[in-house]
């Protein structure tokens, strides 16, 4: 568990001078394979965790890991506004629906107040496309110098960037192209390694909603030894995820004309798809899926829904989500029984 090495070695290395703070958190077993680019983006965090906790905190360390987590919420609400109102006019269609589907996202608050790493690439991500879509003075040097954090921070995250800024730079065929080049490699990668493609489909769906009926039904509040996480609340992700998933691929399945806009978000979340198969074999957590939100949310404001009239989308939304809630019901009941 990922907060649990952060909070420890924080506490650990608080009265160590930075160059045996570096030190000890290099040899954690957690971190020793990390290359030497990534460490500083673990030693970052953990030492703001040592200044914010228990260094330049008068209360304790209860109320002050209390005090961080509601900041970091915050900071990610900065973040959400932030990004709808830089792209609200460039691409976003149905706005209200799209900054309530951000605001909601449970990989975004789960990473606040489980004490992880993901609001600072979740800022780090805003001030990107803010600078991209502002362009002021120097704004190429600062660009260089948050996509330089992101990739201390999760280094693919920083190169998936890259056609995202060109994409929202209207450079859509540059992006195309580079978000091919990404994925024709990664997919060779993928047939060397022999990457099961039923794990990369799985990322997609993950946090998988069937799955996490059968889990709640074991224990609703037991913490995950592996990943810290709790049926509880992966349920909660696994609801928005299926939502969101499903509306998603409706967008795409129901447009007869798919834009190159679509293709490149399509692209960039089989990107990450296969990243976690290459990595992780598939497997992946709630907070890992907060890349995967904006290109979703431009796929479901460019898709199919965005050049219905009014009423047909309506209509589309009521039937296809009346389906999708029996299928929930349904498959819940099925396994409530069989328990």
């Amino acid at each position: 568990m990922d907060m649990q090495y952060y909070m420890s070695l924080a506490e650990t290395i608080q009265d160590m001078s930075f160059n045996d703070g570096f030190n000890t958190i290099s040899s954690h077993w957690n971190f020793v394979s990390v290359n030497f680019i990534q460490i500083w983006g673990y030693r970052f965090y953990i030492y703001f965790l040592v200044f914010t906790i228990f260094k330049w905190s008068f209360l304790s360390t209860e109320s002050s890991v209390y005090l961080v987590s509601i900041w970091q919420l915050l900071l990610a609400a900065y973040c959400i506004l932030k990004l709808y109102n830089v792209l609200k006019d460039k691409l976003f269609t149905f706005r209200h629906t799209t900054l309530l589907i951000m605001l909601l996202a449970p990989p975004i608050w789960y990473g606040c107040v489980r004490l992880l790493r993901e609001p600072f690439m979740l800022l780090f991500i805003t001030l990107s496309i803010c600078c991209i879509c502002n362009k002021q003075k120097f704004w190429l040097l600062k660009l260089s110098i948050y996509l330089l954090f992101l990739f201390i921070l999760r280094p693919y995250y920083a190169v998936f960037m890259i056609p995202i800024l060109l994409m929202i730079d209207n450079k859509i065929k540059t992006a195309f192209i580079i978000e091919g080049g990404i994925f024709v490699l990664l997919a060779v990668l993928c047939i060397i390694r022999g990457v099961n493609p039923l794990s990369i489909v799985g990322v997609i769906l993950s946090p998988n909603f069937f799955n996490q009926i059968e889990n709640i039904l074991f224990d609703l509040f037991t913490i995950n030894g592996v990943s810290g996480e709790i049926p509880a609340i992966s349920l909660i992700g696994s609801v928005w995820n299926l939502i969101v998933v499903y509306y998603v691929a409706l967008s795409i399945f129901l447009n007869r004309n798919i834009s190159a806009v679509c293709w490149c978000n399509i692209g960039i979340i089989l990107d990450l798809c296969m990243t976690y198969g290459l990595a992780f074999g598939g497997s992946t957590e709630l907070r890992h899926k907060i890349f995967f939100i904006l290109p979703l949310i431009i796929i479901l404001n460019h898709g199919a829904f965005s050049h219905m009239s009014i009423a047909g989308r309506q209509k589309t939304i009521v039937i296809s989500g009346f389906l999708l809630l029996n299928l929930m019901l349904g498959y819940t009941l099925i396994v409530v029984s069989i328990f």
